[in-house]
């Protein structure tokens, strides 16, 4: 997937439709694709988050219940972990990744972004 369309797909996104563009241009540059079939582990349990996940298609599962289309950001800031994995929905799931590190420095660069995760029950 090339950088245009990452952008596209963030700027789909509540908070990050509120990017600059340059923001959410360099955010594209270093957001990662990955996808899951159904069932399969998107992050196992009782381990720190190392990415702040992006829905793209489908749904990610904690336990039974879907999780929001964009989550993990809270929990790499509190180090919060999950009691069970993070599963793939039925039908898969298509997400873009965030890294650790890239997100930190999006949230020192932009703070109202943390703020805007965690009033959305962001997880």
């Amino acid at each position: 997937m090339s950088i245009a369309r990452r952008l596209v797909l963030l700027r789909g996104q509540v908070p990050f439709d509120r990017l600059s563009d340059a923001e959410a241009t360099a955010l594209a540059a270093v957001t990662v694709e990955q996808s899951r079939e159904a069932g399969k582990v998107v992050s196992p349990a009782n381990e720190p988050l190392k990415y702040l996940y992006i829905v793209v298609r489908g749904q990610v599962l904690h336990g039974e219940q879907p999780l929001p289309a964009v989550f993990g950001g809270v929990a790499m800031v509190t180090g919060a972990t999950a009691d069970v994995p993070l599963l793939a929905g039925p039908g898969g799931v298509d997400l873009l990744l965030i890294a650790r590190p890239h997100f930190f420095t999006l949230v020192a660069e932009c703070p109202w972004l943390l703020m805007a995760l965690a009033q959305r029950g962001t997880s």
